[in-house]
């Protein structure tokens, strides 16, 4: 009975300080609960998109064309497809990556706008627009080019626009990536030829495959 008291009058004499802890731990409780809400649904709508949209699983660059992508195809079990990159210099801080459209990997989704439909058009990645002051409607010179800017596009392969494997921090103001139509690459010299490869079995048997895709080009090649 006496420890009861003793326990009470602590109580008392430093309510405001318990009242303080217990708030603190309701509101760690609660923002625990929300980022991990948040996070979770994050995690589905990325995947959706990148579902939806045919992310690449890996890519790489040859120095000659595959003569018959088909074959490769068949072979690795794959999608292969293959698109244009160039780094076009705005200025001396600024970047903006040139990338042609593409039609089964890596497919733009237009989230502001319109999509390409004739030469001289671009989709610019939301943020770089923003940060440089191109909305839709303004032009832009790239690589020698002037383009109108139809709309704003995400990318499966560029969520997280990073102009360096090595970079950790998107930067808008410095680097981003624009869409354009493949035909706009016809007269841009050193444009890079990049291919795309995403492997029909989406399961963890497909791991040894995947690791094995390098020695299945180099016998095709």
């Amino acid at each position: 009975m006496a420890l009861n008291k003793r326990v009470f009058r602590i109580l008392k004499e430093n309510l405001l300080r318990y009242l303080g802890v217990l708030l603190l731990i309701i509101l760690g409780s609660y923002s625990f609960i929300v980022a991990a809400g948040i996070s979770q649904n994050l995690a589905v709508l990325v995947t959706t998109f990148t579902e939806e949209h045919m992310q690449e699983d890996l890519s790489f660059s040859t120095d000659k064309a595959i003569s018959d992508s088909a074959k490769l195809e068949k072979a690795s079990d794959a999608i292969i497809e293959e698109y244009m990159s160039f780094d076009a210099t705005l200025s001396d801080s600024l970047t903006l990556r040139l990338l042609s459209k593409t039609e089964k990997l890596n497919i733009p989704a237009v989230i502001e706008g319109q999509a390409l439909s004739g030469p001289g058009e671009i989709l610019l990645d939301p943020a770089f627009a923003k940060a440089n002051g191109y909305p839709v409607g303004s032009s832009i010179s790239a690589a020698g080019k002037n383009f109108t800017v139809v709309g704003f596009v995400s990318l499966p392969h560029y969520i997280y626009p990073l102009k360096n494997v090595y970079d950790i921090m998107v930067l808008p103001d410095n680097f981003g990536v624009g869409v354009i139509n493949r035909e706009e690459f016809a007269d841009i010299d050193n444009a890079a030829s990049i291919y795309s490869v995403r492997f029909n079995d989406r399961t963890r048997a497909s791991i040894n495959r995947r690791r094995n895709f390098g020695s299945v080009y180099t016998q095709k090649a």
